[in-house]
């Protein structure tokens, strides 16, 4: 973990998990134009890159998509207010701010559906990109919970493989989602631990889209019937996927496993995928027993560390960690 100092204090594991998935992707320091909307998703996002800006190395901007005039007073209000929010809150970070409203002289029809209003809302974040920086990736706050919405959704269409793989951490090398790995609940902890406001969206609070619906009662459902289904339920999803990845994606194993242990700096070189791979194969060799998916991220977060030589223990066995090779033996 970098202990660096970061806007702000020292590095949150929220905002370490982010960056790691900003080094594991291999960025390229380009700027980055984040997409906040006020809600507190997009805010918990605006504030870890605020922090993380120093490590990126890179310039950051806010940009507001304001959805224009509405016979909602309620959601008129709303909009005025989180147009003002986010402005002042750049301010306060210091950051660029950019906005754009939607001009009902300039759209042939009045925007209704979900699909439209999103379809402008990226149009216009693509033209304030442009304005600012040509060669700057816009950010997005879609987290865990988006993602399994969507493979939901999905699935209900009746969608093959190519659709169920959902949303991934860069799009066409414009829009970046670095939260796809990260719940909701812990977005509340961190946002709620900094003490930092962001506003609700009252349409939010309607069932008639099917997302919402999702969002709101079904899965809810599930989750109290069931604690923990929605943790299994996008896991289970996305082992699938990964299963279907190892099929494509040969990996000779034994160029990583050497003599019961892991070559250090080969391991380093590989994706976040592999890695996986990698670890877990390494472990069944080993004689690991009731270990999962948490415990493999666990390890990769023990291993992601500028120290050259330490320990840790974990699931009853010493880990060893040298700038050659990862080695376990029994923990006495």
């Amino acid at each position: 973990m970098d202990h660096v100092s970061v806007n702000g204090g020292t590095l949150h594991p929220l905002e370490h998990q982010v960056l790691r998935k900003f080094r594991e992707h291999e960025w390229t320091s380009s700027p980055l134009l984040v997409a906040i909307s006020g809600g507190r998703d997009s805010v918990a996002l605006g504030h870890i890159l605020w922090r993380i800006q120093p490590l990126l190395k890179c310039d950051i901007a806010f940009a507001h998509v304001h959805h224009g005039e509405t016979q909602n007073n309620q959601q008129e209000e709303f909009r005025r207010c989180a147009r003002d929010f986010v402005d002042q809150w750049a301010q306060k970070l210091g950051i660029p701010y950019l906005t754009r409203s939607l001009d009902s002289k300039s759209v042939d029809a009045p925007l209704r559906s979900e699909s439209q209003y999103r379809d402008f809302r990226y149009s216009q974040l693509m033209s304030l990109r442009d304005s600012w920086a040509l060669n700057a990736k816009i950010v997005l706050a879609h987290h865990l919970e988006d993602q399994l919405e969507t493979r939901l959704i999905q699935l209900i269409r009746g969608t093959g493989e190519q659709g169920l793989k959902g949303m991934s951490f860069e799009n066409n090398r414009e829009c970046i989602r670095p939260l796809l790995e990260i719940s909701r609940f812990h977005l509340e902890a961190y946002l709620e631990e900094f003490s930092i406001d962001f506003l609700d969206d009252p349409s939010n609070k309607s069932v008639d889209p099917l997302r919402n619906w999702l969002r709101l009662e079904w899965l809810p459902l599930l989750e109290k019937k069931r604690p923990g289904a929605l943790d299994s339920l996008a896991r289970s999803l996305s082992n699938l996927l990964d299963g279907n990845k190892s099929e494509e994606s040969a990996l000779k194993f034994s160029d990583y496993i050497l003599e019961s242990r892991i070559h250090h700096p080969r391991f380093l070189e590989l994706s976040r995928y592999d890695q996986r791979r990698v670890l877990a194969r390494f472990m069944r060799e080993q004689g690991f027993a009731e270990y999962g998916r948490s415990h493999i991220e666990e390890i990769i977060k023990r291993l992601d560390t500028s120290k050259k030589n330490h320990t840790f223990i974990l699931l009853r066995r010493c880990w060893q960690v040298s700038p050659q090779w990862i080695e376990v033996s029994l923990d006495k």
